[in-house]
């Protein structure tokens, strides 16, 4: 028969299980139930202090427990304050389980834990800044299921960490998670880290995307536009420059796209700006609106620059593309009416020899959206000039231009007028032949 002090240890051993399993097996442990487990303990060690010699079988059973406390530290000693207690009881070095804090295995990255806080602070910081200005840049304008999708993901992870780590609620669901996955207290801060982190992570694959998801916005742009769609076409040129200030195609299309709508201010601006970056055609198009300006020496200076990079992009190039010689026929042809416009006939000339000369290649000519242009142009520098030749220019121009205006792609209102122009000397040289 067990003496009184052994059932008292029994007794005292049952209800020291009994909280330690309670604390195990709670998914929120929480303050009480560790002061509970202490004060348990410190009822086993009076009940030790008796004087008969106690079983084996009761000692084996104290180890057993004292061993779950043990694994137990860690959490105990971060949801307690032990120093607090320890100084309120006047706790004794032997009563250890009130050091708990100081028998806690010193992990090296639980020294750090300050410093893994910190960093997720700064990446979170980071999350929130770079999310702000994808969203800016995303839904600058109308934005399609692509744009949408490709930032609420990131969003609403952003708004659950938030939550996460604003709130009592969402931080105690931080803790149930990482008990359940049994990570240890010292390794919260990392645990919370890698969500951050991955969070980040995703935003900057987005982020290094923008340059693709810009060349895509801008095809949207350019099926909007040859639908008539204008409006829609300008906002994802837009959004397209938005997402990547170096897509050289987005803002020539744009500026393009302001010519067409006569807006010659916003033209020249993108077109300016597509130059810069190294577009032939850029440079073409706002030569022209210069000569439409009346600014033909700063025309003539654009274009022989134009040229230049040209001449550098078929040294770069083994074989130029049927696109490049359609725009340096442009540009020869600008270069001409520019020369005309400033008197200087023979240059003129030269200039539109040549553009004539590349329109008249085969595999070039369905390139070339105005060839009658550089006929019509030569025929005004041949009558000033008084040569017989003019008449025949006139008509390649009459020819060329009408078949244009037939299938209704004349975009230039020079053209009509040339055309017209073309048309009345026709019918004079008609008229004075016998």
């Amino acid at each position: 028969m067990s003496s009184p002090e052994s059932s008292l240890l029994d007794t005292a051993l049952s209800d020291y299980e009994s909280v330690l399993s309670s604390w195990q097996n709670s998914e929120t442990p929480n303050g009480e139930q560790a002061v509970n487990i202490l004060t348990a303990r410190d009822k086993v060690q009076k009940a030790l202090g008796a004087e008969n010699p106690v079983t084996a079988n009761l000692l084996e059973r104290l180890v057993v427990l004292d061993n779950r406390l043990q694994e137990n530290a860690a959490l105990i000693s971060q949801i307690l304050d032990l120093a607090t207690y320890r100084n309120s009881l006047s706790v004794t070095p032997q009563e250890w389980w009130w050091n708990l804090d100081s028998t806690v295995e010193s992990d090296s990255s639980d020294k750090f834990a300050w410093l893994w806080k910190g960093a997720r602070l700064s990446v979170w910081t980071m999350n929130l800044g770079l999310l702000g200005t994808l969203a800016t840049r995303f839904f600058s304008g109308a934005s399609g299921l692509t744009e949408v999708l490709t930032i609420a993901l990131p969003s609403i992870l952003v708004l659950l960490q938030a939550n996460n780590e604003l709130t009592s609620s969402g931080q105690e669901g931080f803790n149930r998670l990482f008990n359940r996955l049994k990570i240890p207290p010292y390794l919260y801060e990392q645990a919370k880290f890698i969500p951050t982190a991955s969070l980040f992570g995703f935003l900057l694959i987005i982020w290094f995307l923008q340059p693709q998801f810009s060349q895509e916005i801008n095809r949207e742009g350019r099926r909007a536009e040859e639908k008539g769609q204008l409006t829609n076409a300008e906002r994802n040129y837009l959004k397209a420059i938005a997402l990547d200030g170096n897509n050289l195609d987005a803002t020539y299309n744009l500026g393009n796209l302001y010519e067409e709508l006569q807006n010659f201010d916003n033209a020249r601006k993108y077109y300016i700006i597509a130059a810069k970056g190294g577009v032939p055609d850029a440079y073409n198009n706002l030569a022209r609106l210069y000569i439409l300006e009346n600014k033909y020496s700063e025309a003539v200076l654009l274009l022989k620059d134009g040229l230049a990079l040209m001449e550098q992009k078929e040294q770069q190039e083994a074989n130029v593309s049927n696109d490049l010689n359609a725009v340096k026929y442009s540009m020869f042809k600008n270069l001409g009416w520019a020369k005309l416009k400033q008197a200087n006939y023979q240059e003129a000339q030269g200039f539109l020899d040549t553009a004539i000369g590349i329109a008249r290649i085969p595999e070039i000519q369905s390139y070339i959206l105005n060839p009658g242009a550089a006929n019509c142009l030569l025929a005004q520098v041949l009558e000033a000039q008084k040569s017989s030749g003019a008449v025949e220019q006139w008509r390649q121009c009459y020819d060329l231009v009408n078949k244009r205006l037939a299938a209704r792609n004349v975009r230039n209102a020079e053209e009509e007028t040339w055309f017209s122009l073309a048309k009345q000397k026709l019918n004079l040289e008609k008229k004075s032949t016998p």
